[in-house]
C-alpha cells in the first residue's frame, strides 16, 4: 500500500515483514531488523524523498538475500495472479527475459556492481510507482543514467521493481475501489535504473494486468519510457 513519507516506520517494517511471508520470503523477513531508528544522515535522506514526492516505501534485506531468492519473487509477483483483480484478456500480460528475445527467459537482467548502500545490510526504499519526471520520459538508458548520478538520485533494482509493483496490484483490490477499464488497461513504461552496467539494462512495463522485464542496450530510447526515482536509506 502507498505511505506517506511521514509513517510510522515501524509500521511499515511489519507490513513489509507480512508481505514477504506471504509470498514465500520467510528469508527476507528475518534479514529485517526488529525496530527502526534512524540517524540524523537518515533523516537528512528521509526530508530528500518527501520533497522529490516520493511517497511509498517498504523495507528491503540485503541485495544478496534478495538475489538468492530470485527465482521466488519472479513467481510470486509477477506470474502468480493478483486475487481480486479481474483479468482483461485486451490488457494482460506478463513478460520476465534477460533479453530482448521473442521467447522469454524466465530471467531478470540485473548488475551486482554499484550497490554499495544495499550490500550492507536491511534499508528503506522510498519511491512512488506513478511518478516519472519529464525530465526522463524518451530518453535514452544511458542519458537517464547520467541524469540520476547528477542528482544523486538512486533508481530500482529488478527486484525492487518486482516487489514494489506487486505491493501495490495488490492494494488496489484491498481498498474494495471498482477499477475502470482504463485503470486497467493503463500500463508505465520504465528503465530499471539500478540494475544496468555500461552496455545494457532491464526495462519494464507495469500495471493492474501485469508486469514486463526485458534486458536491452543501455543505449536505446522509446517514447514512451521513463524512470521511477528512488532514495535507499540504509540501516543501520
Amino acid at each position: 500500500m502507498p505511505y506517506g513519507v511521514c509513517m510510522n516506520l515501524n509500521g511499515i517494517l511489519a507490513a513489509s515483514k507480512d508481505f514477504y511471508r506471504a509470498h514465500k520470503l520467510e528469508a527476507w523477513a528475518k534479514a529485517l531488523p526488529q525496530s527502526i531508528k534512524l540517524n540524523k544522515e537518515a533523516e537528512a535522506a528521509l526530508g530528500r524523498a518527501e520533497k522529490l514526492g516520493l511517497t511509498q516505501v517498504l523495507v528491503f534485506p540485503d541485495f544478496r538475500t534478495q538475489m538468492t531468492s530470485i527465482t521466488t519473487v519472479i513467481a510470486e509477483t509477477a506470474l502468480a495472479p493478483v486475487p481480486g483483480i479481474p483479468v482483461d484478456p485486451r490488457f494482460a500480460k506478463t513478460y520476465i527475459s534477460d533479453n530482448w528475445a521473442k521467447e522469454p527467459t524466465g530471467r531478470v537482467y540485473q548488475t551486482s556492481n554499484g550497490l554499495v548502500s544495499r550490500e550492507q545490510g536491511p534499508y528503506l526504499l522510498f519511491y512512488n510507482l506513478q511518478l516519472l519526471p519529464k525530465q526522463t520520459v524518451g530518453k535514452k538508458g544511458n542519458q537517464i543514467a547520467k541524469l540520476f548520478k547528477d542528482e544523486n538520485w538512486d533508481g530500482f533494482t529488478s527486484p525492487e521493481l518486482l516487489i514494489a509493483q506487486r505491493f501495490w496490484r495488490e492494494h488496489a483490490t484491498a481498498q474494495n475501489v471498482v477499477l475502470s477499464s482504463k485503470e486497467l488497461g493503463k500500463f508505465y513504461w520504465v528503465w530499471v535504473v539500478d540494475s544496468g552496467d555500461k552496455e545494457n539494462c532491464c526495462a519494464a512495463f507495469y500495471g493492474l494486468q501485469g508486469v514486463g522485464m526485458y534486458g536491452c542496450k543501455i543505449g536505446s530510447a522509446n517514447k514512451q519510457r521513463g524512470a521511477n526515482v528512488t532514495i535507499v536509506i540504509p540501516l543501520s
